[in-house]
């Protein structure tokens, strides 16, 4: 891991060095900033522009300049970028020189249209026609097609990266350009364990995806009517071309190129191409290497800068991502750890108070327990000294009779002897009207 940081920072370095030389070399003017890149380049590099030719005479060299993205790269859309145009359009008419047709001159006097004329004239409208429907046919097929590979391609997501020979064509500059967007993850002893099954089914998606991306080319070309042959069919040939190889390219090999351009522009005489169209063409070259080379090396040098930093940047957001996930559950299990551990705690301090509560009420049941058995016994004694109490006391009633007969009976003698003795004496009748006297006792 460091020392693959440090190939990156030996990277980063070096191509801040290029980026700087050539910006010091090839400065560009300061675009508006009402002005987007696009527009100002395009602006920039029109006086550079090909004019559409209107007849074509074919040179006798085969100029190639390699496009890195000439099919779409958006999602359903088309995306105009100025810098693929430009390409383009020197690919398109390279090869070719401008020399315009001569257009025949109408005749003042008008003729009237025959019968056959007027045939010749419906024959070739029904043939646009059926050359349109055929063009439309075409393009319908076309999007079928791509849309039936692309069905079959989703039907296995598996988005990692493997090595170049694994491939059916062994060709795909989008994907060496977007491998900087997404790490690789597939390491040699993930491959060696893959399934042969699911390398084979990588491989075969891999593949549609270039199908696909030939098939939007194919599109493109058949749409604008372009020449198929030399726009779109050489994508397979440029798919040759190593992406490391453009993005290292140094500033020293495209001067020997433009020197060794310039020398067989020199060294090649005007008897030997009296048409010009060698110097033309070598011109064209030059033209190429003087203006367009330096600003794609630069681009693509932001480019490498970009999607290194963006690769960084997501490595870096991945890994905070990682190590906020890892702090969130180690602060989880802490949390789990204090409170099993309270838990544990209360859980005891509970058990020990219902124990001591258990134990103070025994306590108490065997006090109480022990002071009713007193009570009872007590009780029982009480119970059994009234019981004999009463025995005893019924025993004695009898004797209590007679002795209360005997002391009434000894009442009764002194009663007796205590009264006077009674005299006779004449009773007078009372007074009537008049209360006499009461005698005394």
């Amino acid at each position: 891991m460091l020392n693959r940081r440090k190939l990156i920072r030996e990277y980063e370095q070096k191509r801040l060095e290029m980026l700087k030389k050539l910006q010091d070399e090839y400065p560009l003017p300061e675009a508006p900033p009402d002005q987007c890149r696009d527009s100002f380049l395009k602006k920039l590099f029109a006086p550079y522009d090909v004019p559409l030719p209107s007849l074509g005479i074919p040179s006798e060299g085969d100029f190639f300049i390699p496009k890195r993205q000439y099919s779409r790269l958006g999602f359903g859309s088309f995306p105009f970028n100025a810098e693929e145009k430009l390409l383009s359009d020197y690919h398109k008419y390279a090869r070719v020189t401008a020399y315009p047709i001569k257009k025949p001159i109408k005749p003042l006097i008008e003729e009237r249209l025959s019968v056959l004329d007027i045939n010749k004239l419906l024959r070739l409208r029904y043939g646009s026609i059926a050359k349109a429907i055929g063009c439309f046919a075409v393009l319908c097929l076309l999007t079928d097609v791509r849309y039936r590979m692309s069905v079959v391609r989703d039907m296995w997501r598996h988005e990692t990266n493997v090595d170049r020979n694994l491939r059916m064509f062994s060709w795909s500059i989008e994907d060496y350009l977007r491998r900087f967007n997404r790490r690789n993850e597939n390491y040699l002893d993930n491959v060696e364990l893959e399934l042969k099954g699911q390398m084979d089914c990588f491989k075969f998606r891999v593949d549609l995806k270039e199908i696909i991306r030939l098939v939007d080319a194919l599109y493109d070309d058949f749409r604008i009517k372009g020449d198929i042959c030399n726009n779109s069919l050489y994508l397979i040939r440029d798919a040759q071309v190593d992406i490391m190889e453009l993005v290292t390219t140094t500033r020293k090999e495209e001067e020997d190129r433009q020197a060794q351009l310039a020398e067989a522009m020199q060294k090649t005489p005007r008897t030997a191409d009296p048409g010009g169209y060698r110097h033309k063409e070598l011109n064209k070259r030059i033209n190429h290497m003087d203006f367009m080379v330096p600003i794609e090396a630069r681009y693509r040098i932001n480019w490498a800068q970009t999607t290194m930093e963006q690769s960084l940047m997501s490595d870096e957001l991945d890994i905070k991502a990682i190590e906020d996930e890892v702090n969130f559950y180690k602060d989880r299990a802490k949390e789990f750890t204090h409170f099993r551990e309270l838990c544990y705690l209360a859980y005891d301090l509970e058990l020990s108070d219902y124990k001591r509560r258990i134990s103070e009420t025994e306590s108490a049941y065997e006090t109480s327990m022990e002071l009713v058995d007193n009570e009872i016994k007590v009780t029982r004694n009480k119970l059994s000294k009234a019981v004999d109490d009463l025995k005893f006391y019924r025993e004695q009633i009898p004797m209590f009779h007679r002795k209360i007969a005997e002391v009434q009976e000894i009442f009764a003698q002194r009663e007796e002897a205590n009264k006077p003795p009674v005299v006779e004496e004449p009773v007078a009748p009372p007074p009537k009207g008049k209360g006499g006297k009461k005698g005394k006792k």
